[in-house]
């Protein structure tokens, strides 16, 4: 969220009402002690009161700014540990894919062709195979590729590659590929908060789901059953 909104909840709060709650707790005692001194029970004289609840409150300020910077150390030491870790993954992806196969069958680029065009994608989007990949995807914000499994020609037909180049096609189209990058950083950044993680599981699915969507309004009312069972062919 580029906007921070207001709130009376916050973990802050609890410290800064126990500093307050100290003060006035010990205005109270003070302001009894002197009327007391009134009455000649006991001695007790304004500057020592004010002095010493200015100690106190100092104390709680002090131990508040240590909570502060062990909380934020914390927060930090989170944030480099997912950020290193994720720079190794995509470096070690980096790397495989200078090894990997670019697609030079002339039945499968013209076939990505016809589907940039009903996509409407003037960019040129490589494509790869390799037995890495289990599943079709696209990756690359940047520098988007749609990686195929090796022996994906032996598993469809050309009907459903097109289906699955279509739907590869639609993430760019839709810049998934932007607003998955946007949800990563915010798990990072709030990588202390499970709401954050579970918020960014539920974009996955719902980013698919409405791709699949797309494709089907691209495709008509007579290939969605037939782009259905690709789905479920290549969930099995």
């Amino acid at each position: 969220m580029p906007v921070a909104f207001e709130s009376t909840f916050s973990i802050f709060n609890f410290f800064e009402g126990r500093a307050q709650k100290f003060s006035n707790s010990q205005a109270i005692d003070y302001t009894r002690n002197g009327q007391e001194n009134e009455s000649g029970l006991f001695q007790n004289s304004r500057p020592s009161t004010e002095r010493n609840i200015g100690e106190a409150v100092k104390t709680e300020v002090k131990t508040y700014s240590f909570l502060l910077k062990v909380f934020s150390r914390i927060w930090l030491t989170g944030v480099l540990f997912l950020v290193l870790f994720s720079c190794a993954v995509t470096i070690k992806f980096k790397r495989r894919t200078k090894v990997f196969k670019r697609v030079t069958d002339p039945e499968i680029q013209s076939l990505v062709e016809q589907c940039s065009q009903k996509v409407k994608i003037k960019k040129s989007i490589p494509v790869y195979m390799d037995s890495y990949f289990k599943s079709p995807c696209i990756s690359g914000a940047i520098h988007p590729g749609i990686y195929l499994p090796e022996d994906i020609r032996g598993r469809v037909g050309q009907h459903e590659l097109k289906h699955i180049l279509l739907h590869e096609l639609a993430h760019y189209k839709r810049k998934d590929l932007f607003y998955s990058f946007l949800a990563t950083l915010a798990a990072l950044i709030h990588w202390f908060n499970p709401l954050v993680w579970l918020a960014a599981k539920k974009m996955r699915v719902d980013r698919e789901i409405a791709c699949d969507a797309c494709v089907m309004e691209m495709l008509g009312e007579e290939e969605r059953v037939s782009y259905g069972t690709t789905i479920i062919h290549l969930a099995n």
